[in-house]
């Protein structure tokens, strides 16, 4: 497993860096100048030149991407052209508030969309199953942008129990986490009872029952812990996904996290920003893969086996 690991390591810089490539090439061509940004209205062309010399955006593009890839190389991912701070230290800010937002709505996702759909399994084809199926199908097909200022006019607004926006407290994550966890939860919810059943059908579990194991031990002991796969790959994804992709939740409850910062940074066109965040998420995305690739190790030996072999 060893080997593994370290092989899935040499993967990460040759991907992050073809990604923060891509999205180099992509910003450029987007319309827009930075220039305008820092110069202001009222500056004059020579002023406007002499800034674009000063920070390099006056060279081709490849000349621009090789020096900011030499500085990743270097831990160094530039400064912000409009603020000119260093982007480390601005991301380093935001990581944080980030991290308990995804974190935060994994769990509350997870403790509704599990015991959920293992109840569905439980109860399959009957009314609950009918109505609670439906209801994911409902709330999967809820963007978090439409959700959350639905929530807000409903708990904030209209009942005055939780702030609007910003992170001032436990309360405040509340909604931002509510909204991104239920589609997860759907989700949750179908893989659930999806792999539930599955294994309800083995032959392994009619031996435990007719052992005479009670049915919690029996779904806690070897139902659950041989649907975890499942599980566990849409939670990893899903986490990948929420750590990388809360971009337009963050930014409609004004949630200090790298997602708001790429946001205004690309309205800005503020290239190292969004390129020191795009290399962040993709490690992030990379490393939580990898977490999910061991949590299978741990989970069933023989995936550990057949891996490491290979």
């Amino acid at each position: 497993m060893g080997t593994y690991i370290l092989r899935r390591f040499l993967y990460f810089f040759p991907i992050s860096f073809a990604v923060v490539f891509l999205v180099g090439i992509m910003i450029h061509i987007v319309p827009g100048d930075p220039i305008e940004q820092i110069a202001g209205d009222f500056s004059s062309k020579n002023d406007r030149i002499a800034i674009r010399q000063k920070l390099g955006l006056d060279q081709p593009l490849h000349l621009q991407i090789l020096r900011y890839y030499t500085g990743i190389l270097q831990g160094d991912l530039g400064k912000s052209l409009v603020v000119n701070r260093p982007v480390v230290d601005m991301i380093a800010e935001r990581v944080i508030p980030t991290l308990e937002l995804a974190l935060s709505s994994i769990f509350l996702a997870c403790i509704i969309g599990i015991p959920l759909g293992a109840l569905s399994a439980v109860f399959n084809r009957s009314f609950f199953d009918l109505f609670l199926m439906s209801t994911s199908l409902i709330a999967g097909s809820m963007p978090s942008f439409w959700l959350g200022p639905l929530l807000i006019l409903f708990f904030s607004v209209h009942l005055g129990w939780l702030p609007v926006s910003g992170r001032s407290g436990f309360t405040s994550i509340l909604l931002p986490s509510l909204a991104l966890s239920t589609s997860i939860a759907a989700v949750l919810i179908r893989v659930t009872k999806t792999s539930f059943l599955e294994q309800i059908r083995q032959n392994y579990v009619r031996t435990a029952r007719s052992k005479g194991l009670g049915e919690f031990r029996v779904f806690i002991k070897h139902i659950l812990k041989n649907s975890a796969l499942s599980i566990v790959t849409v939670v990893g994804l899903q986490f990948g996904a929420l750590v990388t992709g809360a971009i337009i939740t963050e930014k409609v409850f004004d949630w200090p996290g790298i997602g708001t910062l790429i946001a205004v940074s690309i309205e800005r066109r503020d290239y190292p920003v969004v390129q020191g965040c795009v290399f962040l998420f993709a490690l992030a995305f990379l490393v939580t893969n990898l977490i999910t690739d061991v949590l299978y190790f741990t989970i069933d030996p023989r995936i550990r086996i057949n891996r490491v072999d290979k």
